[in-house]
């Protein structure tokens, strides 16, 4: 049966082991799902590179340009339905999680509860340093079925990956026109925020993201390894750091 809220997933035609995965995963909770065949980096022409305006900033490699467009070519696709809210997800996301329930009272009704100008992260935070500094509010909580979002406070840099998430095609509209007038990373959470196309965003973390590294993921190479000329802090520094930090997000998750 075809679902009324759509999920997309995005996939490299050649990794037929994640489809596999992935799919079953849903076929299991009795949910359709729309196959989009992701943009290959290394099938990327210089001439599809030159016409693309990096007004903030170059990417990292060409992978990363390929899942940004990825993302695109999704957007388009819900912006040419006539649905209000889809779900994305790449095909490495982990589904352990029934999304049955939750989807069937989001076509339902539960809509509704929701922020058109939002996105909804369905979790793929785990294993990331910058999962630690996120704040999420204790009362300003979305729940649908058993899924409970929660409006993160503090603070949009700290988002990462684009392997889940719920939006409206409203934000599509301008996350498209955006791409339009500059490049920008798929995940540019932070830069969506700063530029007003998003109000804001609430994070479930009922999905989950493998945990990368540096032998497994192109794009987790060089976030790892930005940092890694900073000075590393001793034991007693870090003990004094986290409680400090512990200290912020609680006064940060007081907001609404």
């Amino acid at each position: 049966m075809k679902n009324k809220i759509p999920i997309f997933i995005i996939s490299l035609k050649k990794d037929i082991e994640r489809r596999n995965v992935i799919t079953h995963s849903l076929s299991a909770q009795n949910l359709s799902w729309i196959m989009v065949d992701a943009v290959e980096g290394g099938q990327l022409k210089d001439d599809d590179l030159n016409l693309l305006n990096y007004k903030y900033g170059k990417p990292s490699h060409a992978n990363e340009i390929a899942c940004s467009l990825s993302h695109q070519s999704i957007y388009k696709k819900i912006v040419d339905s006539d649905v209000d809210w889809a779900i994305i997800l790449e095909d490495d996301a982990i589904i352990d999680t029934p999304l049955s329930g939750f989807i069937n009272e989001l076509e339902n009704g539960k809509t509704s509860l929701l922020k058109k100008d939002h996105i909804y992260l369905l979790g793929g935070q785990e294993g990331l340093n910058s999962r630690k500094r996120l704040s999420l509010s204790f009362f300003n909580k979305i729940q649908i079925a058993n899924v409970v979002f929660r409006k993160v406070t503090y603070k949009p840099s700290k988002l990462y990956r684009t392997c889940c998430y719920l939006i409206h095609r409203d934000e599509c509209k301008k996350l498209i026109e955006l791409f339009d007038e500059t490049y920008y990373v798929a995940d540019s959470w932070n830069l969506f925020y700063k530029l007003n196309k998003v109000k804001g965003y609430f994070l479930a973390e009922v999905i989950k993201h493998p945990i990368l590294n540096v032998d497994n993921s192109n794009i987790e190479q060089y976030r790892l390894t930005e940092g890694k000329t900073r000075r590393k802090k001793g034991i007693i520094e870090s003990k004094i750091s986290l409680f400090f930090l512990e200290i912020r997000r609680f006064f940060r998750s007081m907001k609404y």
